[in-house]
């Protein structure tokens, strides 16, 4: 309730409305919001190569080979459609619910 005010609207009715000067700007909320999404994929992405390593270390000593860059390329590529995926997805929400500021 720190970022909102109740306003009176009637004798029993009460809504809330937004306070102008919000102690985190929206920058602020951006910036925090890509740091867990790096975060989040720099630590999958991790986990994954050590599951991979764990199971068959010697396709990681041996770089060259077909199927391990195959597998990386594929575990590139999907992060970047997870990614994506998700982000197109909460902007396809927030423009069909009308949402113009998050803050």
């Amino acid at each position: 309730m720190k970022d909102r005010e109740l306003e009176r609207i009637g004798a029993d009715q009460v809504a809330l409305k937004p306070v102008k000067n919000a102690d985190i700007s929206v920058g602020a909320g951006v910036i925090f919001l890509a740091g867990v999404t790096f975060a989040s994929v720099l630590g999958g992405v991790g986990l994954t190569l050590a599951k991979a390593r764990r199971k068959s270390p010697d396709a990681f000593g041996k770089r060259e080979e077909e199927a391990t860059r195959l597998a990386l390329k594929a575990l590139g590529w999907g992060t970047l459609y997870a990614v994506s995926g998700v982000g197109l997805l909460v902007y396809g929400v927030k423009s069909a619910l009308g949402v113009k500021n998050v803050g």
